[in-house]
């Protein structure tokens, strides 16, 4: 088990909303049930060996810059602040 934390919550807000996915005014109930979301999605696909490949990465990475009318650069770059 891992703890969620306070800056857990901060962080997928902010994530989602440079990613312009995040509901307006996302509380952080609804940033805590998308973290515990994803992580079972995580546990699942590592049960399965399911982990995506780089290309796969780089595809979603290629895609989320068209949809936000930026670079795949700028779209890591806002990810990792």
């Amino acid at each position: 088990d891992i703890p969620i934390t306070e800056r857990d919550l901060t962080q997928r807000i902010a994530l989602l909303t440079v990613l312009d996915d995040a509901p307006r005014g996302m509380t952080k109930k609804q940033a805590l049930q998308s973290i515990i979301d994803e992580e079972v999605k995580i546990a699942e696909a590592t049960r399965l060996r399911m982990m995506p490949t780089e290309a796969q990465i780089s595809d979603r990475i290629a895609r989320l810059s068209k949809g936000s009318d930026s670079s795949p650069e700028a779209v890591v770059a806002k990810l990792k602040k």
